[in-house]
């Protein structure tokens, strides 16, 4: 598809908008309709096959769904996100903010933990508010 003719007007905008923070396309993301050569590592935002919008991110081809929405604007903060923390470590783009997330968010099931004190730490952190979610 040529990139002049923008088969969405709102995934147009985030294609803008990702290019204009210094993002590069096809080596740090890639928006539907606009032509690229993809890389081995970046972020998609696409319509889902669903319905809505989705924000997957790919590495080596393992895929891992980010976020899902009805509309563009319900997915952009993460594809963002995410796109910050592929791009900063590459040197590109404005660099990510850090994300407080619940416990249980990030903690796997209690009863498959092996050690308790590791996760007694993580709760310690996490109620400080200084356990972040990890890189992609």
């Amino acid at each position: 598809m040529n990139a002049a003719v923008e088969p969405d007007p709102a995934l147009g905008v985030a294609f803008r908008e990702a290019v204009s923070r210094g993002y590069r396309n096809g080596l740090d993301f890639y928006v539907e309709g606009f032509d690229t050569a993809f890389s081995s590592e970046l972020v998609i935002l696409e319509r889902a096959p669903e319905g809505g919008c989705r924000v997957v991110y790919s590495d080596m081809g393992r895929e891992n769904l980010r976020a899902t929405g009805d509309r563009v604007e319900d997915v952009v903060d993460e594809f963002f996100h995410t796109l910050s923390t592929v791009a900063w470590g590459r040197g590109r783009g404005p660099r990510p903010e850090p994300r407080r997330l619940d416990l249980a968010e990030v903690a796997p099931d209690p009863r498959s933990t092996t050690d308790d004190a590791v996760w007694a730490q993580f709760r310690e952190r996490a109620s400080r508010g200084t356990a972040v979610r990890p890189p992609v």
